[in-house]
């Protein structure tokens, strides 16, 4: 029982680390989504990928007006952007509630254990 009750204190102590640095990282990624980059955890943007953003402005700035559909192409690149934003808050998330989950479950069983051994303390 004692072995079991030390391994699972050491199980919450890596399980809470974790929860505790994801959470750091979730503040990380907060303010760098509010400086329009995106997190840490995140596919590369879309300029990066494409080499297309800062390009397509300059080339666009170049000739004088936009037509209908320069903008058109200039809405769907925001909109991908925006996408790809949210999908790297969703997996963050989603590895927090994880996480979360397996504390609890953790504690859980902590607590089973320690109402064993004080059942076995209480006969002796």
């Amino acid at each position: 029982i004692m072995k079991n009750l030390i391994s699972e204190v050491e199980q919450l102590q890596v399980l809470v680390s974790r929860s505790l640095g994801s959470a750091f990282g979730q503040q990380v990624t907060s303010l760098a989504s509010d400086q329009e980059s995106v997190g840490p955890i995140s596919l590369p943007r879309r300029a990066e990928t494409f080499g297309g953003f800062d390009s397509h402005q300059m080339n666009v700035y170049k000739g004088g007006e936009k037509d209908e559909g320069e903008e058109v192409q200039d809405l769907r690149r925001t909109e991908s952007d925006s996408v790809l934003k949210k999908g790297g808050t969703a997996n963050l998330m989603f590895v927090l509630k994880r996480n979360n989950e397996q504390v609890l479950q953790s504690i859980t069983q902590l607590h089973s254990l320690l109402g064993l051994l004080q059942a076995v303390v209480v006969q002796q």
